[in-house]
């Protein structure tokens, strides 16, 4: 693997989108608890929709100031990682 061949994964690959948004400690967080400290291993999407549905509620109850900011960025990584 030479580095056009890294930047090319960088500009294309959905893992390399994530590392780069904005809520990318907000994403990975979650991941580690649900993936690895909970023992989920492997699930469906709609099970960690669902999963990560119930930590955003969470979130925001915690702190509602900041709801509708992880809302969108949540939104638009979602939306980004399926194109």
């Amino acid at each position: 693997m030479d580095h056009s061949d890294v930047e090319r994964l960088r500009d294309r690959h959905p893992a390399w989108r994530l590392l780069r948004a904005a809520n990318a400690p907000l994403i990975l967080a979650f991941l580690g608890q649900f993936l690895v400290e909970s023992n989920h291993g492997a699930t469906s999407a709609p099970a960690l929709a669902v999963a990560l549905d119930d930590e955003l509620y969470a979130l925001n109850a915690a702190d509602p100031s900041a709801a509708a900011t992880r809302r969108r960025s949540v939104i638009t990584l979602v939306r980004s990682a399926s194109t």
